[in-house]
């Protein structure tokens, strides 16, 4: 994908993170927000990078089944506020992006649950 399309994102979601996909739809990493400030006002270069110029691809995703206390670990280590949630680890494709926000909530929700004994 080219980075003008992530560009053309921006502006319409509160997303900070951008799943990168290959040609099969399967997850590779992700591109930051402030990954891509650095073209912001830089047009030039956004006709030429792609999406895979700035990947991080060493972000594990999250899976549907991740154990809530998992996720908080995997919060925890990295920098960002959202991780993609992909459907499986054979086809690998994004089906969501979940954010530390909305993790903390469940876990709180999950704490309280417990606390007044409705498991």
């Amino acid at each position: 994908m080219p980075l003008e399309k992530i560009l053309e994102l921006i502006p319409k979601t509160t997303q900070t993170v951008f799943p990168v996909t290959s040609s099969d739809g399967k997850y590779q990493g992700l591109v930051s927000l402030a990954d891509v400030r650095q073209f912001l006002y830089e047009h030039q270069f956004g006709y030429v990078a792609i999406a895979q110029d700035l990947l991080m691809p060493n972000i594990e995703p999250l899976w549907p089944d991740t154990d809530l206390s998992v996720a908080m670990v995997q919060f925890a280590k990295m920098p960002y506020d959202e991780l993609p949630v992909v459907d499986d680890k054979e086809h690998n494709s994004v089906i969501g992006i979940i954010s530390r926000q909305d993790l903390l909530a469940a876990y709180n929700m999950r704490l309280t649950q417990m606390r007044s004994g409705k498991s």
